[in-house]
């Protein structure tokens, strides 16, 4: 039986495979880093001295991903290269396993150069795709070939002489179009510091704690060198920082006062995933969307974008609240093709029970500290608006409308009480009521407030008829109400 696989199943492998053209990126740092271990395992490469450069050309429209992995050795470069989903490492603990990855580039350059030496030989494989050329022949209608005479056409193989003692393995993409902004190194830094196993930044002052905990809980975060050179060469760090802006309408300054974890386990009680969070004030959504979120990972690579999560919580807004990140550890819980979320295994939902637990968990934390926080800023404008408003403008309705009124944050609004407001607001009402112009009177908390309104009339009328007495016939009047409303007792 023969099988013909089409040429535009290569489509479907690149343009269709990815959502953001950024992730290329990924693709080619998580096969780096695959290299890397291996190489530290072999003891070609030193612990702490791995390092992937990521060069970006704009003016000439170049990018070019190199480490110093082991490579791969000249007999197995060809095989390893051109094949297409036939890759060695599935299940195993590598985080490229499929064999697509390495072709993402192809949608986005006119030519994808790959280039590697393994160490211990003394030669260096080159292979080209000539992408232009391919994406011609994937939309030449009357071009039927398969995708492998395709490959024969567009692709060429060379072997140069090489040091002995070198090992790397390098992708070059030449005639990128900036269209996608993936030779914006700004936004491509912004992205990585996301995505890619990076470590938390020196001035971070929790990744210590966050190491240590997870270390603890048996997890240990894989994090590499990583530089980004454009016009200068900056090493990738994590964005997270000690305080943050959050709530989009008050910016107002939070921090990170703690560092909280949780562990999810399967039935046989091995580990599924290890969860870390920021105990934070929860003043609002965290307004850095670089950080913003609980992030999911595989192997310290971020899986999708950061609203993955957002299902797992009933509001799901809450999860923008938050920041934090769940690292998957069980072999069960395996990223899908598009690397955007997990396979739906059996151990996927047993961790989304769990994980849908937690999320209530938290969300009624800071739903609760929410309710608290709003409520006395909104008791506070309660009084204002009540103080500056004469009572005689204040009607039975008002009782209803004004927390509505005075409240033009849905937000803050939705996490306080309406009960509760109304509640405060026919207090603050009454007090208002109870307010006479004579300071004496009001302190009299035995009297009711229509016997004040009466006797603030009375002793209207006194100060008007007899000014130069009133003070001392107004103190003696409310001496004597006081005491014999006392003696009624």
């Amino acid at each position: 039986m023969d099988i013909k696989i089409g040429k535009f199943t290569l489509e479907t492998l690149t343009t269709g495979m990815y959502d953001r053209p950024k992730d290329i990126y990924r693709e080619y740092i998580q096969n780096a880093v695959d290299s890397i271990d291996n190489a530290i395992a072999e003891g070609i490469l030193q612990p702490g001295k791995d390092c992937i450069e990521i060069k970006i050309d704009r003016l000439n429209g170049c990018i070019t991903i190199i480490d110093n992995g082991t490579g791969v050795s000249l007999l197995k470069a060809q095989d390893y290269l051109l094949n297409i989903g036939d890759s060695v490492k599935f299940n195993t603990s590598n985080r490229g396993f499929r064999g697509i990855g390495r072709l993402a580039g192809l949608a986005y350059c006119d030519e994808l150069i790959f280039t590697t030496s393994y160490y211990g030989e003394e030669t260096k494989t080159t292979i080209i795709f000539n992408a232009h050329e391919l994406r011609k022949s994937l939309y030449a209608i009357e071009d039927n070939g398969s995708l492998e005479e395709v490959f024969t056409r567009v692709v060429s193989i060379s072997n140069e002489h090489e040091t002995k003692s070198k090992h790397y393995f390098s992708v070059t993409l030449s005639g990128v179009s900036n269209s996608d902004e993936i030779l914006d190194d700004v936004e491509v830094y912004k992205y990585l510091s996301q995505v890619a196993p990076a470590p938390f930044s020196p001035t971070f002052k929790w990744k210590d704690i966050i190491n240590s905990k997870l270390l603890y809980r048996g997890l240990k975060v894989s994090e590499y060198n990583i530089f980004i050179e454009s016009e200068e060469k900056i090493q990738l760090y994590k964005n997270y920082s000690d305080s943050f802006l959050a709530d989009r309408v008050r910016k107002s300054e939070d921090k990170i006062e703690d560092i909280e974890e949780r562990i999810f386990k399967d039935d046989n009680d091995e580990i599924l995933a290890i969860l870390w969070f920021a105990k934070t004030g929860y003043s609002g959504t965290v307004q850095n969307d670089a950080v913003k979120g609980i992030r999911l990972r595989k192997g310290n690579i971020q899986l999708g974008e950061r609203s993955v999560l957002n299902s797992f919580f009933k509001d799901e807004r809450f999860n923008g609240w938050l920041i934090g990140e769940l690292h998957i550890i069980s072999p069960n819980l395996i990223p899908n093709a598009r690397r955007d979320n997990l396979e739906k295994t059996n151990s996927y939902y047993n961790l989304q029970g769990q994980l849908r637990v937690w999320a209530d968990e938290i969300s009624a934390t800071i739903r609760k500290i929410s309710i608290s926080r709003n409520s006395d800023k909104t008791n506070k404008k309660l009084e204002k608006t009540i103080e500056e408003t004469p009572i005689s403008d204040i009607t039975i309705a008002d009782v209803e409308t004004l927390p509505e009124i005075i409240i033009n944050d849905k937000q803050e609004y939705d996490d306080v009480a309406h009960a509760e407001l109304i509640n405060q607001l026919d207090i603050l009402i009454n007090k208002k009521h109870a307010c006479t112009k004579y300071n004496a009177l009001n302190l009299q908390t035995g009297i009711t407030i229509d016997e004040k309104k009466i006797l603030e009339t009375v002793l209207d009328i006194i100060r008007e008829k007899y000014p130069d007495k009133a003070d001392g016939l107004i103190s003696t009047i409310i001496k004597e109400y006081k005491s014999k409303d006392l003696s009624k007792r």
